[in-house]
């Protein structure tokens, strides 16, 4: 596992010990996934502002933001393992000032929802292969809360699931694209723009009467 670009480019990090509850994102599909995130224009002039890093690991996802020019990344995972390799990689990358780790479930959205204090502009969701199958509707209510807690309104939300289980729906979501690799398979959402009603009545391009 490396940093693919950005300031750290080049830069080896400290992997999971234990690959059977999901396999690591290998670092071809970790490019690609950073290529489609910068043509949505996430990376580049609005560069993502804060992202979060949900289910963790060792940060690889947030660590590749934070190189790319987030300005702080949120992780959250409960594995006391993973957060110790994660810890290893932020001192190893001068990156703790700008590492925010939350230990904890990372389904419970609302304790970490404002630990950035701003919304994500990114928000990786990255659940072990055993939970999205045995509890799929879970991470589709967790969905729903970060479009409604935690995500900005030009923000995006990626989803990794086996690549046999379909995307979920979500509320206050949109999949704008799905892409398989491999066994996994990577979900990219963004927020439902509400669309205002009009006044009395009127539809939309039709003019109020005059005298």
């Amino acid at each position: 596992m490396r940093i693919i670009a950005g300031e750290h480019r080049g830069r080896r990090l400290v992997g999971p010990t234990d690959d059977r509850t999901t396999r690591p994102i290998t670092d071809r599909v970790k490019e690609a996934l950073f290529a489609r995130l910068t043509a949505m224009g996430l990376f580049g002039d609005f560069e993502a502002g804060a992202v979060a890093d949900v289910f963790c690991g060792t940060g690889s996802l947030g660590l590749e933001a934070l190189s790319r020019g987030a300005r702080r990344c949120v992780f959250v995972d409960r594995d006391r393992s993973a957060l110790s390799g994660l810890q290893e990689n932020l001192e190893a990358l001068s990156e703790v000032e700008r590492g925010t780790v939350h230990r904890g479930d990372a389904l419970a959205v609302a304790r970490w929802a404002g630990a950035a204090g701003e919304p994500y502009g990114v928000v990786f969701l990255d659940p072990p292969f055993p939970l999205m199958t045995e509890r799929p509707g879970d991470v589709a209510e967790a969905l729903g809360r970060v479009a409604a807690r935690a995500l900005h309104p030009e923000g995006v939300v990626m989803l990794r699931t086996p690549s046999e289980v379909p995307a979920p729906a979500a509320a206050g979501l949109r999949r704008v694209r799905s892409d398989a690799y491999g066994g996994m398979s990577l979900h990219l959402y963004e927020r439902v723009v509400a669309v205002a009603a009009e006044p009395d009545g009127a539809g939309p391009g039709v003019p109020e009467s005059g005298d």
